[in-house]
């Protein structure tokens, strides 16, 4: 359980909603979601970059995601060029 990692609760809750695709619908805490969608965004990115596609939970939050992180979609694909291009240099 992540409270035993001795996390903050708001972090522990947004770990444990990860894969609640309302969560950003749900939350009344501007740092929880904020969480969430940092979260979100840095997942579909790894598997991305594992599967080269996207899955259908990311398609189905992302437009959410950008919203909560004030980016847009061009802002989310640079940064996963640049995350793409660092990995594979690594």
């Amino acid at each position: 359980m992540p409270h035993q990692w001795h996390l903050p609760k708001p972090l522990c809750n947004v770990i444990l909603n990860h894969h609640n695709s309302h969560f950003l619908q749900l939350s009344d805490n501007d740092h929880q979601r904020m969480a969430f969608a940092i979260l979100k965004c840095a997942e579909s990115m790894i598997d991305y970059a594992r599967h080269r596609q996207h899955s259908s939970e990311w398609l189905k939050i992302k437009e959410q995601c950008f919203i909560e992180l004030g980016v847009i979609e061009q802002e989310y694909a640079d940064l996963l060029e640049d995350y793409l291009d660092n990995s594979m240099a690594s």
